[in-house]
């Protein structure tokens, strides 16, 4: 489970920015939403909101790009460097370091994991284990490395023989010499789903899946959210294609047989629905973390919630998986579906810094409509859009101009 995620001088992100999913202690409401821990209790879901270009989206990319680190840093080629976007919009940032860090549970312990690094090497990384207090497992600066080897079986034969690159994480090497901890933490971040909304990384994943036992766990869920196919069949010559089953009826509306339909022929909405579905049942069935960006792509708003519910209750999420993403649609404000603090905001000021703001940071009564608060601009996160009227009309008045 992801306790929080922080991150600093990445793309648009300048400062700090600290995404938590501990629940306040002060916030009754929606318990349903709440796992509750021995150490404290943490959110189900978070929603992000905010205008186009506010970084939205790079935030979810913050946490890919530490995920892609931990995994692969020690295929790096020498001098190759790595592939950072630091915030550019500023003399002080575009050369300095930048920092991520995770806070996480793995069977039942709780682990803080980071590093900092420029676009050459890691300058510092970081492993700590939390029981009643914080143990230092290992503190990497430079070339110096304090460890604690009863921990981390293999680390000092590494340390020893001088096998960490500068620009290799020493947890990747670690899990590349088969210690059992550090394999466990890589596959603690490989488990974490991610989908973008061009859904170039998770379609092909979906249709692979309908060779699988997975197929009718799909086919249900795209019933029950009244899509009208009915299963979902290999094209007879390309069988590398995937063709939806719908029902053909006469002309007394009576159900005759089934008509196979091309998958593109398919809405996008439905498109992106069926490729969401794959992801969403592999992380309620064991217990994931999901990231997607733009879930609401062509879907109904009826049936984002339904998918909210879906991670929020007890029945149908038993091993407490995740769910954060970002979307447009305000209208999952009303009601009561969110806590305040599963609600954040990304903005940006004139000098193109995204900062990442909790809904739970402003003073707001009890049962407040955060829908009208949000579009009134009350919490920031909104466009200003002002002179869109202007810059239409000054284009004609200069025109105008020209002709004369």
């Amino acid at each position: 489970m992801l306790v929080q995620f922080l991150f600093e001088n990445f793309k648009c992100f300048k400062d700090e920015t600290k995404l938590s999913l501990v629940a306040s202690h002060v916030i009754k409401d929606n318990e349903e939403n709440v796992i509750k821990t021995d150490k404290y209790n943490l959110l189900k879901t978070a929603v992000i909101y905010g205008p186009n270009a506010s970084g939205k989206t790079k935030l979810l990319n913050a946490f890919q790009f530490m995920r892609l680190m931990v995994e692969r840093s020690s295929n790096n080629a020498v001098d190759r460097g790595f592939s950072i976007d630091n915030f550019r919009l500023s003399t002080e940032s575009k050369e300095s370091p930048s920092f991520f860090e995770v806070v996480f549970i793995l069977d039942e312990m709780q682990y803080r994991y980071g590093f900092e690094l420029t676009k050459k090497n890691i300058l510092a990384e970081w492993l700590y284990k939390k029981e009643e207090k914080e143990k230092e497992l290992f503190y990497r600066e430079g070339k110096t490395i304090e460890y604690d080897s009863s921990e981390l079986k293999r680390i000092k034969s590494l340390v020893e023989e001088d096998m960490i690159r500068e620009d290799s994480l020493l947890l990747t090497v670690l899990a590349q010499f088969n210690d059992q901890l550090s394999q466990k933490i890589l596959k603690w971040f490989h488990h974490v789903n991610m989908l973008y909304a061009d859904g170039s990384n998770v379609q092909s994943y979906t249709l692979d899946k309908l060779s699988t036992p997975m197929k009718q766990k799909i086919v249900r869920l795209m019933k029950d959210a009244d899509f009208s196919i009915n299963d979902f069949v290999r094209h007879p010559i390309n069988k590398d294609e995937i063709q939806t089953l719908h029902t053909v009826y006469d002309e007394n509306k009576l159900r005759v047989n089934e008509t196979p339909f091309m998958l593109e022929d398919e809405s996008n909405g439905t498109i992106h629905f069926l490729s969401l579905t794959a992801p969403i049942l592999d992380t309620l069935d064991r217990g994931k973390i999901l990231m997607i960006d733009e879930l609401d792509s062509g879907l109904h708003h009826d049936l984002i919630v339904a998918l909210l519910k879906l991670f929020h209750s007890k029945e149908t999420n038993p091993h407490n998986a995740q769910l954060i993403f970002n979307t447009q649609n305000t209208n999952l404000l009303s009601g009561d579906l969110f806590r305040k603090d599963q609600i954040y905001f990304v903005s940006k000021n004139r000098y193109g810094e995204a900062s990442l703001t909790s809904a739970a940071d402003f003073m707001l009564r009890s049962g407040a409509n955060l829908q009208k608060k949000y579009l009134e601009g009350r919490f920031g996160a909104v466009p200003y859009l002002k002179n869109i009227h202007k810059s239409f009309t000054s284009n004609k008045e200069d025109d105008n101009e020209d002709r004369d």
